[in-house]
């Protein structure tokens, strides 16, 4: 007699259950999931790790880790093949993706981080990303910097071994050491509340891991205080409002004027 093939629970796990799965081995993404839905972070649950081959499709690993309430966060590193071809258009629709960090030599330029950026703006998506590091890519460049402000949540960007534009940086972001973004980092990850999943798509390495060299650029927002920046317009204001000197020298002629109706010249009495 063959037992029947197992599916995938319906209501939410109980502690006694996720154990027993990862006991046995039987513990998937599905599980983690109803897990984190039902009870959330108290108590707190440890990150889940999971790898996937290069060649795994963005689509359906998208919609396998989003989350409708929010209830979970998403840390996804891929590492883009040779040949560009990965449909990072779909990336956007990852509404609970916090950390995003993606590798290789093609397929993310500018353009790409236009699109993404233009999504957060008029689709509101990665309202809750704060992490983007685009590692290894010529074809980034310092409009990058630019595009990357639309993001509103988005702190911090790594952008080394990108084009030397990037380092012409100004704005919004400011360039910080490797030892300060580490620091950073780890007070941010202290912080964190939500159950977390860190997803690894392909080898994902960092550049320069194998001796080569390359250019770190790392980039922390900064934002000013509204009421300095409304001090500042006012202050800019004020220095550049000046009395007009064509309306001075006017009413210093019609004085002119007058006198001489007062006071005519004397061959002019004479002849009277």
């Amino acid at each position: 007699m063959t037992s029947a093939p197992r599916t995938p629970p319906t209501s939410s796990p109980s502690p006694a259950t996720l154990l027993i799965a990862r006991n046995s081995r039987q513990d998937s993404l599905i599980l983690w999931q109803l897990f984190a839905t039902a009870y959330g972070p108290l108590p707190r649950l440890q990150p889940r790790e999971y790898s996937l081959a290069a060649g795994e499709r963005l689509r359906p690993l998208v919609n396998a880790l989003g989350s409708p309430t929010n209830s979970w966060l998403v840390k996804l590193r891929l590492r883009i093949p040779g040949d560009g071809e990965l449909d990072l258009a779909v990336l956007p629709a990852l509404t609970n993706l916090k950390t995003l960090h993606v590798a290789g030599a093609v397929g993310v330029d500018d353009g790409v981080v236009r699109a993404w950026a233009r999504a957060a703006v008029h689709d509101r998506r990665f309202e809750r990303l704060e992490v983007m590091s685009l590692r290894g890519f010529a074809a980034v460049t310092e409009k990058v910097l630019g595009y990357a402000t639309w993001i509103g949540r988005l702190r911090w960007l790594d952008l080394t071994a990108c084009h030397w534009s990037v380092a012409n940086t100004g704005g919004e972001w400011e360039q910080v050491g490797v030892e300060e973004w580490k620091v950073g980092r780890r007070r941010e990850k202290e912080r964190e509340g939500a159950p977390l999943v860190k997803v690894r798509m392909g080898d994902y390495s960092k550049p320069g891991k194998a001796g080569r060299s390359y250019q770190e650029m790392r980039f922390v927002r900064v934002e000013k205080p509204v009421e300095e920046r409304k001090r500042k317009a006012a202050n800019t204001v004020k220095r550049t409002v000046q009395k007009p000197v064509m309306r001075q020298k006017r009413l210093k002629n019609m004085g002119d004027l007058l006198a001489e109706f007062q006071n005519p010249p004397a061959r002019s009495r004479g002849k009277g």
